[in-house]
């Protein structure tokens, strides 16, 4: 369906507002979440010609994954935050 939604022509990016921090997997495995939110913001970068923005919390970069800053791994994967 999003492909679908995306091929309209109506609209010119995507804007996601996902919260990895509000499921129970941020404090049972929070390793494994920030890599699956990373994963989704790659699949959604690539899967689409349109730009892709997230919100993102001021507090994100006290977290790290894979030894890098979580802010800038999410930074590296859109085109603007809010």
């Amino acid at each position: 369906m999003g492909k679908a939604v995306v091929t309209t022509g109506i609209y010119d990016g995507i804007h996601l507002d996902v919260e990895p921090y509000l499921t129970d997997g941020w404090t049972a495995d929070l390793q494994a979440t920030e890599r699956s939110y990373l994963t989704l913001l790659d699949k959604m970068r690539t899967g689409s010609r349109l730009p892709v923005e997230a919100d993102v919390p001021f507090w994100l970069g006290e977290y790290q994954v894979g030894g890098k800053n979580l802010a800038d791994e999410v930074l590296k994967r859109v085109h603007a935050v809010t």
